[in-house]
């Protein structure tokens, strides 16, 4: 079934390319864009499975586990196609998606559609105005990260993989605004998620609320910018309990609600023509609203580089550290383990070749790396993924 959906989604992509090029000289006023991007990778921890044997002191009797990591090639695929008018309505719709090719990796295949529909809206004082409606599916299995298999309940066996593949709908509204050299924008987002629902343990539905405020400006001078930004994030759960002091569910808890506040910045240098630098910083703190058990802070650097080697070429490489502490939870949700807590570095490098002779298809190719330690093991491995691939946009 999976492969179907993989063909049907191969062939609607091709059908938009044909149909591409009666529009394409429209398309930086209005008319039909579309990009498709296709490739191979291979992933060497495909389930993300903890590196070593440990103890789970999550599960009764507290067993010695011995994880198996797998890995295999899989083959990435992304779809963009869009639709804008000259008065300013914009239709968006993006498929992502890595599927595997071994039979037994299939519980990794994961795929998401997102279609935007709004208007976007300019005022005499120069000050724009975007309103649209979105909507989503998204396909994921809950799998057993130890074996790969579909997750089953501990209770009563039965299976749930299902959980988290969801719809969402919603609106969100975008204002940006400029006075002198600052760009003000502010940002909003309601959201419903709807989950399957497994049954036998509380589904995941809950509305997403984020608010968010950021103003950019030049620092020392025009090639030098600050980006500093507060977001607000709240997920209100409409089945899902929340954890008390022990770390345990009960359904005397109240439902699960979290608030979230994100303080970020970003600095961005224009070293040279071809060479960009970017360094991120942030702040995260999650607020658990019953008990506090889920409480968290998170820190956060970042730095990014950007170099076109040519007007048809360049070379992009990230790295990341960030660490996530909660002060309340216990490793394994079982209080006599340590607090828990996680330390994530990651690094990536991508390349692109614009073949312009050819009417402008590019080559692609990019690696990454992430290596993640917690007191909780069984969420500590290392994840490499090396793809190429061709992307063509018309």
């Amino acid at each position: 079934m999976k492969w179907k959906v993989l063909n049907i989604v191969i062939l609607s992509a091709f059908m938009s390319i044909a149909i591409a090029p009666a529009h394409a000289a429209k398309k930086t006023t209005e008319g039909f864009l579309s990009d498709l991007s296709i490739g191979l990778g291979y992933d060497s921890n495909v389930y993300l499975t903890p590196k070593t044997s440990y103890v789970d002191l999550g599960q009764a009797g507290n067993p010695l586990v011995t994880p198996n990591v797998q890995s295999g090639l899989y083959i990435p695929l992304a779809l963009k196609a869009g639709y804008v008018t000259t008065s300013g309505i914009t239709s968006k719709y993006k498929f992502d998606g890595d599927f595997y090719m071994n039979s037994a990796l299939s519980n990794a295949n994961t795929y998401d559609h997102n279609v935007t529909l709004g208007k976007n809206i300019t005022f005499d004082s120069g000050s724009e105005l975007y309103i649209g409606l979105l909507a989503g599916y998204h396909k994921k299995i809950y799998y057993d990260r130890d074996t790969g298999e579909a997750k089953l309940s501990r209770r009563s066996g039965t299976n749930i993989s299902n959980r988290y593949t969801h719809f969402d709908f919603g609106g969100e509204a975008i204002f940006r605004k400029q006075i002198n050299d600052v760009k003000y924008e502010l940002n909003s987002r309601l959201t419903t998620l709807k989950y399957n629902d497994p049954i036998v343990i509380a589904p995941l539905d809950h509305n997403l609320l984020e608010l968010g405020v950021n103003a950019r400006f030049p620092v020392f001078s025009q090639t030098t910018k600050l980006k500093l930004g507060y977001d607000f994030t709240a997920r209100d759960y409409a089945n899902r309990r929340a954890r008390d002091a022990s770390g345990t569910q009960r359904r005397a808890n109240s439902l699960l609600t979290y608030f979230y506040h994100d303080l970020n910045a970003q600095l961005s240098w224009k070293v040279s023509n071809n060479l960009k630098a970017f360094l991120d910083v942030q702040h995260v703190y999650r607020i658990d609203n019953f008990v506090n058990y889920n409480n968290y802070t998170k820190d956060k650097v970042k730095f990014r580089l950007r170099y076109n080697v040519s007007p048809d070429a360049f070379l992009r490489a990230k790295v990341s550290y960030s660490h996530r502490k909660y002060p309340n939870a216990f490793a394994f949700d079982n209080p006599v383990a340590a607090k828990k807590k996680y330390d994530t570095l990651t690094a990536s490098l991508k390349a692109e070749y614009r073949i312009s002779s050819l009417g402008a298809p590019a080559l692609w190719g990019k690696a990454s790396y992430l290596k993640q330690d917690s007191s909780d093991l069984r969420y500590v491995y290392n994840h490499m993924t090396v793809a190429a691939g061709g992307r063509w946009e018309y």
